[in-house]
């Protein structure tokens, strides 16, 4: 879990170089490129499969702030990690933890500006609509609580 989020989830804003001293020196500076659309979509779908057949990865991904690392992918990536992390989201939101980052990061709203947006691909739209019906809680007549267990 932590590799994920390590490398691939990795913020390339994290990789600025602030000083140029480096360049002068003898040692040598670790190049890094930004993950691809690809992998940082073939990545969310690995933290959702560890999520859906390990439910402890889901407390274990709260440790290293998945929610807000998936909430800045979704309003920022493409069509692809977009669709990849409303998959992913579904099931982080098993854990209360995670949850209440979810409301701290107005994850519902983002889902709704997307669903608002007459510019995303449709598809994706329609995903974003497939995401909130869980969160909704009376889906089919079920009288649970909204954000219920996944798993249930």
């Amino acid at each position: 879990m932590p590799v994920l989020f390590r490398h691939s989830l990795k913020d390339s804003d994290d990789e600025i170089v602030q000083n140029l001293d480096h360049i002068y020196g003898v040692e040598p500076l670790k190049i890094t490129s930004p993950s691809t659309d690809f992998e940082v979509s073939l990545t969310l779908r690995v933290l959702e499969g560890r999520c859906l057949l390990h439910p402890d990865s889901v407390v274990l991904a709260h440790q290293h702030k998945a929610i807000q690392v998936l909430m800045n992918i979704l309003p920022t990536r493409g069509v692809i990690e977009q669709g990849a992390c409303l998959d992913a989201l579904i099931f982080m939101l098993d854990a209360s933890a995670n949850q209440m980052d979810f409301e701290a990061f107005h994850g519902i709203e983002e889902v709704v500006g997307l669903i608002r947006d007459k510019q995303v691909d449709e598809n994706l739209r329609l995903k974003c609509g497939e995401f909130l019906l869980p969160l909704i809680g009376h889906v089919n007549g079920r009288d649970g609580q909204p954000l219920a267990t996944i798993h249930e």
